[in-house]
């Protein structure tokens, strides 16, 4: 009777932990391996934490679970559920991840309050030192008349601009066998600006005003949007061979902290780099170091298309033209399953401190290009060589429970040279580089945490960053034949208004943000908190800068958070930006014959994110 009792109320235990497994939800996407909820390996091990009073159970609770641990090892699984469910899968199936985001901005005075009507590029447009422009009220048209004139424009009679956007990104992975995977990634409604495609025309007899509207319309690029409602990011192919996993399609790329090559894969992300790649990964022969190779092609220039035949196979125009990237990296830092779990026990369990390193270099080149003009398409010799070499690493240790240390750095030089430039028909020489350091470290029972993050990049002795401004190659007449300045992947966020968005990213820059966060609770599953950061940004090329001054300024940074690790997170966040003289507007500033001067004012921004992960 007992044999049989016990016999149910395991197998029905079984049953129980079975159907857990296949509804589990999945981890939280690029979460550090400390923060995963990764299986242990080692959980068969003694615990060296454990009070050692609870293993002198003698025939008490312990006693009766051995019995019965005993009884069930005898009886025979009468079904595939007693079975792991991962090993009882029929294959294809799909593992579903991906998020939801609604995101609020107020933002007052990012423009700094410089604007003023000029000509670029043989264009008359209103001009300013920051990356955001003024609202439409403060523009030329609006303006151009006799009431106002000229000199109203950017007159800061309005400063703020506002309004929310979504963004819904799907990432199924479709598993063909366990040999073979397929990757997908859908954004939809990618960064839509809420409200922004109304149903209404002026020339339509039921809703010719916007006012009448009923119902928002899917964008669609080139009718009533700038995009359309699905952009395919990711399309890829997995195969895991005998040599290694092998990887061909459009892919996000990865390296180190993000710095030249960045996912965009966070819930926070705007952008994205996401290469035609064909990469092997594999463990280097003789080591538990792991390999990657990569070919990617990043530009392929015309393509050809058989007349009549547009569902057919288009084909390169012309392959001297294209753009060809190598790739190669060398990592202590294993990305499976089992190197992640063994690395959080050396971290969590054992007390140990984890140091992983890696290198990465990359060669782009192109040896022709295309020029368009009044005779059709002309190959022209380019001969641009460029290399990266990256130098990443990272170390953790968490001494004791509740305490935490985390560094991570990393440091990347760009060099080499371009033949021809055809915006300027001259040559130049390339030499970059850029580092970003940060480090943290909690304590008190996971609940402070204090920080401090540094970094450079490059800057050019010609005018303008090089992002949202202008391009610095320089003119026919005036040309830039060294260019040096090195850009941060635009994922690499470090504020919510300096870089982040009057330049556009770290760039001709050395930035110093100190921070501290206080988390109100410590549970491993949720997380309330608070953090406050402030940073000064210092101009390593004054020259380049609208105000020609070493002084960015500074930036105060206060967020409030919630989060369910992996499920739900709501936040906000406050930014004020004290503006350096490096923006002030000063007479010839992007159009030389404009004489006007401004003092850029101060800035702010409120930020509320809800973000949905699965």
């Amino acid at each position: 009777m007992i044999r049989l009792c016990t016999g149910l109320l395991l197998t029905l235990l079984s049953l129980t932990l079975s159907s857990t497994a296949w509804s589990a939800p999945p981890e939280k996407a690029n979460a550090p391996a400390e923060e995963a909820d990764l299986e242990d390996p080692f959980e068969d091990e003694e615990d060296p934490f454990e009070d050692e009073e609870e293993g002198e159970d003698e025939g008490g609770m312990g006693s009766l679970l051995d019995e019965i641990a005993e009884e069930f090892s005898e009886v025979e699984p009468e079904s595939a559920w007693d079975s792991p469910a991962e090993e009882q899968r029929s294959f294809p199936y799909t593992e579903h991840h991906g998020l939801f985001r609604v995101r609020t901005d107020f933002m007052y005075r990012l423009h700094l309050g410089t604007a003023i009507f000029g000509e670029v590029d043989k264009q008359f447009v209103t001009i300013g030192t920051s990356g955001i422009r003024p609202p439409l009220s403060e523009n030329l048209v609006n303006n151009d008349n006799p009431d106002f004139g000229l000199s109203t424009v950017g007159s800061q009679d309005e400063d703020s601009l506002s309004g929310a956007n979504l963004r819904f990104r799907y990432s199924p992975t479709i598993h063909v066998s366990r040999e073979l995977r397929v990757g997908l990634q859908f954004d939809i409604l990618d960064n839509l600006v809420m409200g922004s495609t109304p149903d209404y025309g002026m020339n339509r007899p039921d809703t010719p005003l916007a006012a009448f509207s009923e119902t928002q319309n899917s964008p669609v690029h080139g009718d009533n949007s700038v995009q359309n409602s699905v952009r395919i990011k990711q399309a890829y192919g997995e195969w895991v061979s005998p040599l290694g996993t092998l990887r061909a399609g459009r892919q996000a790329a990865h390296w180190g902290m993000g710095m030249v090559a960045n996912d965009g894969q966070a819930p926070g992300s705007d952008f994205g780099d996401y290469w035609d790649r064909i990469q092997l990964r594999t463990n280097l022969p003789g080591t538990e170091l792991e390999m990657t190779l990569s070919k990617d092609s990043l530009y392929t220039g015309d393509v050809q298309v058989p007349e009549s035949e547009y569902y057919g196979q288009s084909y390169d125009a012309y392959p001297e033209d294209d753009v060809n990237q190598f790739a190669f990296s060398i990592s202590s830092f294993g990305s499976s399953n089992e190197d992640l779990a063994v690395r959080h026990h050396r971290i969590h369990v054992d007390r140990e401190p984890v140091f992983d390193w890696g290198i990465y270099y990359q060669h782009r080149s192109q040896l022709k290009d295309t020029v368009y003009g009044d005779g059709g398409a002309e190959t022209v010799d380019v001969d641009i060589s460029l290399h990266t070499p990256d130098f990443w690493a990272r170390l953790d240790w968490s001494p004791e429970p509740g305490k935490h240390l985390h560094i991570e750095f990393e440091a990347a030089i760009v060099f080499g040279e371009i033949g021809f430039i055809p915006q300027t028909q001259t040559s130049a020489e390339v030499f970059q580089t850029g580092a970003a350091l940060t480090i943290d470290w909690t304590t008190m029972e996971n609940q402070l945490t204090l920080g401090f993050d540094s970094g450079f990049a490059s800057g050019d002795k010609a005018e303008y960053f090089g992002v949202r401004d202008h391009h610095n190659l320089g003119t026919a007449s005036d040309p830039n034949k060294k260019l040096m300045n090195f850009k941060f992947d635009r994922n690499f966020y470090v504020d919510q208004i300096l870089f982040r968005e009057v330049i556009g990213t770290v760039t001709n820059a050395t930035y110093m943000k100190p921070w501290i966060q206080w988390d109100f609770f410590e549970q491993p599953e949720l997380d309330a908190g608070i953090r406050m950061d402030l940073e000064w940004g210092i101009a390593l090329q004054p020259e380049a800068t609208p105000g020609d001054s070493f002084n960015l300024g500074v930036e105060l940074d206060f967020s409030f958070f919630y989060e369910e690790l992996g499920v739900f997170r709501a936040d906000m966040t406050y930014a004020f930006f004290i503006p350096g003289q490096a923006f002030d507007l000063v007479p010839g500033y992007m159009d030389p014959d404009h004489d006007q001067s401004k003092i850029s004012e101060w800035a702010a921004r409120i930020q509320s994110r809800l973000i949905w992960m699965f």
